[in-house]
């Protein structure tokens, strides 16, 4: 071997062990409800409580209060990602207290991305938000909820008050934090048979019918991809809460019968 092959071949070993390692990337997706951000006044500490709970997954702030972050961990009411112009909290029109001013409530995506310990992302905090994709999808499919966001443009201009990062000396991500893409039913008082002045019967005759489903929100950065998963109960229409009342009372009836019999 000659003595400049041989000094490439050196080169190029002494290119590749200098290199630092890059870890594969980690996304994780944590669904939780928030206050719609469209008017809220809460909406800042939320955001606020949830990037502060998002990294381990767990509650955060002062419970009872609309800017209080708490990860779902099971199936969740259909009434609860509901919008409305009026004021509502968690399928309820005209809550009082702390709630008073709410517009109602969203299903939020969080997000967490990180590499294995030590190393970084390779990617520079503009590189990640061009990057960054998302689709929100349903099962049994409900197109209401269904949405995405395609990279490019991805999350460029996203609202700094809604993600936090950290980088290495050389400006590579470490790790990354958004409260989420969110979504939500939009109930509008006036728009249906039901008297406009009764916000209540507005909610309750939108939803009812929808069947309950599954709601999924993927991310998707340089080729890895993290889903959270979260299960939507239904509301029974108002004619099933009739039957359901009707049997209700007809079980209790019979049961009342049986331990007279008893007695």
């Amino acid at each position: 071997m000659s003595t400049f092959r041989a000094f490439l071949v050196a080169l190029a070993v002494l290119i590749v062990s200098s290199a630092p390692a890059k870890a594969d990337i980690i996304i994780s997706v944590t669904p939780s409800l928030g206050p719609n951000y469209n008017g809220s006044p809460n909406a800042g500490t939320y955001y606020a409580n949830a990037l502060s709970g998002i990294p381990t997954t767990s509650a955060t702030g002062t419970a009872g209060t609309p800017g209080y972050y708490s990860p779902l961990s099971g199936p969740t009411p259909i009434s609860s990602i509901v919008v409305t112009n009026f004021n509502s909290w968690m399928g309820n029109a005209n809550p009082t207290g702390a709630f008073s001013a709410e517009t109602g409530t969203r299903l939020y995506y969080g997000l967490s991305i990180t590499s294995s310990a030590g190393t970084d992302t390779g990617l520079t905090i503009a590189q990640v938000l061009a990057g960054l994709s998302f689709a929100g999808t349903t099962s049994p499919d409900t197109t209401a909820l269904d949405f995405s966001f395609s990279s490019p443009p991805g999350f460029t201009g996203l609202d700094p008050a809604k993600y936090t990062y950290t980088t290495d000396g050389s400006g590579f991500v470490t790790s990354f934090y958004y409260t989420g893409a969110n979504n939500a039913f939009a109930v509008f008082a006036g728009d249906d048979p039901n008297d406009p002045t009764n916000n209540q019967a507005a909610i309750n005759y939108d939803l009812a019918g929808i069947p309950s489903f599954s709601a999924t929100g993927t991310y998707s950065l340089n080729g890895v991809s993290g889903s959270g998963t979260v299960a939507i109960t239904s509301t029974p229409e108002p004619a099933s809460l009739t039957l359901m009342g009707i049997g209700l009372g007809a079980l209790v009836w019979r049961q009342r019968k049986r331990l007279l019999k008893k007695a």
